[in-house]
């Protein structure tokens, strides 16, 4: 019988780009929150109405708080964890800019013919919206690629251990140890 060692390490490098890419997504998800918030006082289109930075937001700030534990907690669990909610929020991330892409052309097609003193703001939320979007589309990427090279693509590979098994006793004995001792034809 064969059993499976226990999987290599997580090299502190790789915590490290991970740590770094959780706090930049925290920021980034705190910057749609406050944007999102500043359009709706704004009064901007489309994203006042349905608020998708702050909810969007919201989920891309759980996501890097995971990032940020793989440099405290030596578990793969948290490099799938990120991995996975970073693929996610690079989906949901789209509600954003398919919100503010509309929300901005609207803003200044339409609120350019009646200028108010919150245009140049309406505009600007949009944008900031659309630009961070963006921004953190292209890094929950990266980060869920880096974490499939953590999870999928181990360098050091898995070592077999073997083992037999003692009827007697029901352990297991490994292989580098030395045989029983056989007293009188009695196994002991």
């Amino acid at each position: 019988m064969l059993i499976k060692s226990k999987p290599a390490e997580i090299p502190i490098s790789l915590k490290k780009k991970f740590c770094v890419f959780g706090w930049f997504q925290m920021i980034r998800g705190l910057l749609l929150i406050v944007f999102n918030i500043a359009g709706i006082f704004a009064g901007s289109n489309l994203t006042m109405y349905v608020a998708p930075g702050i909810w969007v937001g919201i989920f891309v700030v759980v996501s890097s708080i995971f990032g940020v534990l793989i440099l405290y907690k030596s578990s793969r669990g948290y490099v799938i964890t990120f991995m996975v909610l970073c693929i996610i929020s690079s989906i949901m991330i789209w509600f954003v800019i398919g919100f503010a892409i509309p929300g901005l052309i609207f803003d200044v097609e339409y609120d350019s013919y009646w200028y108010s003193g919150s245009y140049d703001a309406k505009v600007a939320m949009n944008a900031l919206l659309l630009i961070i979007g963006f921004l953190e589309f292209v890094f929950a990427i990266v980060a869920s690629a880096y974490g499939c090279g953590v999870v999928c693509c181990n360098n050091q590979p898995s070592t077999y251990i073997p083992v037999r098994m003692n009827m007697r006793t029901d352990q297991l004995v490994f292989e580098n140890e030395k045989p029983p001792a056989y007293v009188n034809n009695q196994h002991y």
